[in-house]
Formats: structure tokens, sequence, C-alpha cells
């Protein structure tokens, strides 16, 4: 963090109540730049704010800002597939344009009824075969860095701690970026 006097902190409030924030289309010169006084422009990456500060132009990238689900304090994904109906022995391709291949992976299963279990905190959320030798779960490969595959077992979809193996049912993907890349 810079540190600023106090006649430099006066100058920089009063610079920013005369000169409101408009965004631009084009990156600013820094000769054309108000000491203190941040500009916002807007090019096909996104939106950047500039500021000169010392005659130094400083740049920063805008984020969209995460909204909250409901009244939660648990951030809201960045990409929801909504339900899509799972058959035995299907890949599936959520296209999620997120530009990464290292998300937080969530796949949550339901099979009619109310019930929706999250199959990747159940550890199942992997093909594997059981202790009877089917071929169980489902695989979430992220395949891309713009897609996930979800490919589900040729025997048993789920399989919930109880026992009940399900062979269809709906899966739903959730996935949140983690700022790497690959």
């Amino acid at each position: 963090m810079i540190d600023l006097n106090r006649k430099d902190r006066v100058s920089f409030i009063k610079s920013q109540q005369r000169n409101p924030k408009v965004l631009t289309k084009f990156k600013p010169s820094l000769k054309d730049m108000q000491e203190g006084v941040p500009i916002y422009a807007e090019d096909s990456s996104g939106i950047k704010q500039y500021i000169k500060l010392n005659n130094i132009m400083y740049e920063s990238a805008l984020t969209k800002s995460n909204s909250l689900v409901s009244n939660s304090s648990i951030l809201a994904p960045n990409y929801d597939s909504g339900w899509t109906s799972a058959s035995l022995d299907t890949t599936y391709t959520f296209n999620h344009n997120l530009n990464s291949k290292i998300l937080k992976a969530e796949l949550y299963f339901r099979a009619g009824g109310s019930v929706v279990w999250n199959a990747t905190a159940s550890n199942i959320a992997h093909l594997f075969d059981d202790p009877t030798g089917d071929n169980t779960g489902t695989e979430v490969k992220m395949n891309s860095l713009s897609a996930v595959q979800v490919k589900t077992a040729d025997a048993v979809i789920f399989t919930t701690i109880a026992g009940t193996k399900y062979t269809s049912g709906d899966i739903r993907l959730l996935l949140w970026k983690t700022g790497l890349i690959d």
C-alpha cells in the first residue's frame, strides 16, 4: 500500500469528488491522467482500473463479484450445469468456459424423490469395481480449459451408504474457479 501524506490524501479525496469515474473503451496514457484519480477501461479481456500515483501508472484487472446463494455465506458457483438426466455408461460434457482445468467441483446425484446426495463428498465420485465386481460410480474429468466431462459407470451410477444401488437418476455439476489455470 502506498503511504500518502496529509496533503496528498486531501488532494486525492478532492479529486475523486470533482472527477466522476467513467468507463472508457481505451487504455489511458500517463500524460492524460490526473494524480490519484482512477480511470476504468473496458477491453476484450474485461474491465481494468488505472491509477496514476507519484507519476507512475498502476493497472489492475477487475473480476466479477460472486453473489451469495440465498442468505448463505457460501459463494455461488461460477458454473451450474442444472440437473441432467443420467444413465449407465455415458459421458456427459459440460461446457463451462471458465478458462481453467483446476476447478473446485461438486457433483450431486438424485434418483426421484426429494433426496439429493453429494456424490463428491461420499468418495464415490470416481469409477471403481465394488466388492461384487460391478463397475460403480462416476468420474469427473477436467477435459479442457472450457469443458468438464462426467462419465458414469457401466453397472451402477451411485450407491448409498445403506447399499442401495442406482442405475439412473439426475446429476448436477457445480464448479468454482480457484484462480489457477493449469
